[in-house]
This record gives structure tokens, C-alpha cells and sequence, in this order.
């Protein structure tokens, strides 16, 4: 199982489909990457419903990644295809960078502050563990 999280933008109008237990999910095919050199991957997404998701939207995508097989009945070829079953879907906030929304969520390093004065640094030279005298400290 390979875990995936990427954005991507609607490149086909999705399709509403229904599994054999009779619940409906949604097929969509997606272009990741820069448009121009982009890999298509198609979206199997449960429990929602994605049929008006207009071609070109931007969505950030989180689910298990797979390589689907099959034999083509038209040529008799073996074909191939990524898949995501997609976890979680949501639609990004517009900031104007492509990046945007790697880490948005993430909480803020707090980062500690260091001794200004010479005093302070002083005494923690002073209270630190000094080196032994021994002639061979090893």
C-alpha cells in the first residue's frame, strides 16, 4: 500500500457511478504536475458527490495509491493506470503560489530564544559540567 498526497486539477468532467453493493462513488480523472509535462491519475471517491466539480479545478488529494492492469479487449495489449482511493479531498485556497497548500496546517515551530547578554551566557558556561583534568579523558 502506498500512501499519496498531492494537489492536482480536474482534467475530465467527473462520473457518478454506482458499486456492486448499489453505493454511488465518483470517477474522475486528474493531471498532476506542471501543465504541459502533467501524469494523469484517475480519483475513485466514496461518499461524495463530485459531478458538478468543473474541468480545471484544483483539489488537494490524500488517499491510497495504486497501478491498475488490464488487457485491452480492442488490441489485446496490457495496459496500465495509477489510481487513488482517495481518504480525503478538499478544495485548496487560492494564495497564487503552486505550492500553497503543502504544510498550511501545520502548527508553527516555536523556536526558544537565545542569551543576549554576556552575563547570562556566563553563567552557563559556570553551571555547565566542566572536562575532567585527567591526562587521557577517554
Amino acid at each position: 500500500m502506498i500512501e499519496a498526497s498531492f494537489t492536482c486539477r480536474v482534467r475530465y468532467q467527473p462520473v457518478v457511478r454506482e458499486a456492486r453493493n448499489g453505493l454511488p462513488w465518483t470517477a474522475l480523472t486528474v493531471a498532476v504536475g506542471p501543465p504541459g509535462a502533467a501524469e494523469l491519475v484517475n480519483l475513485a471517491v466514496f461518499n461524495t458527490d463530485l459531478s458538478n466539480l468543473p474541468e480545471g479545478t484544483e483539489l488537494r488529494v490524500e488517499g491510497q495509491l495504486t497501478l491498475n492492469h488490464w488487457k485491452d479487449q480492442r488490441t489485446g495489449d496490457w495496459r496500465s493506470r495509477m489510481q487513488v482511493v482517495v481518504r480525503a479531498l478538499e478544495r485548496p485556497e487560492p494564495t497564487g503560489h503552486p505550492n500553497q497548500a503543502v504544510g498550511a496546517r501545520r502548527p508553527r515551530r516555536v523556536r526558544r530564544r537565545r542569551a543576549r547578554d554576556a552575563e547570562s551566557q556566563e553563567e552557563a558556561v559556570a553551571n555547565s559540567n566542566p572536562l575532567p583534568d585527567d591526562p587521557m579523558p577517554f
